[in-house]
């Protein structure tokens, strides 16, 4: 995903840098033994972003859903996510997740948070394995963010 992408489809943005996470196997382990779900890219995408008066760190990274790819990026300053947005929704259900009133629940969470569809994190009817996926995958880039460190 190109930096000029990156700005368009997250309003407000300015990109100022990246940073290439390469999926060894390794890394893939780290996050099956944390029962995380599994890279779908041999790169994850960080990029560090200007919105407002903030710099924010933006993982960009894809979680399977039922049959296809969610491309999803989860805005995090600190270690408390600021926002969760879905960048492609590809299923031809499930795509309630991509309402920002639902997306909104990840506000304010940081990795000590137990993110749990039904608990923490509304169930969508018709949505279930869309809900758990980015759900799971929201986990997954907050532990990679800790793992990488660097805050802004």
């Amino acid at each position: 995903m190109t930096l000029l992408l990156l700005a368009w489809m997250i309003p407000g943005v300015t990109v100022l840098d990246s940073l290439p996470v390469a999926v060894t196997p390794a890394l893939q382990e780290s996050v099956r033994a944390r029962k995380l779900p599994s890279f779908l890219r041999d790169t994850v995408w960080i990029y560090t972003v200007l919105q407002e008066e903030d710099t924010l760190r933006v993982v960009v990274d894809d979680v399977l859903g039922k049959h296809e790819p969610i491309t999803f990026a989860v805005a995090v300053k600190g270690d408390t996510v600021r926002f969760v947005q879905v960048l492609v929704y590809r299923e031809p259900y499930g795509g309630e997740i991509q309402d920002p009133r639902f997306l909104a629940h990840f506000q304010g969470k940081t990795g000590r948070d137990p993110l749990v569809p039904g608990k923490s994190v509304p169930r969508i009817a018709g949505a279930t394995i869309s809900v758990n996926a980015i759900t799971l995958g929201v986990r997954r880039a907050l532990w990679l963010l800790s793992r990488i460190g660097g805050r802004p």
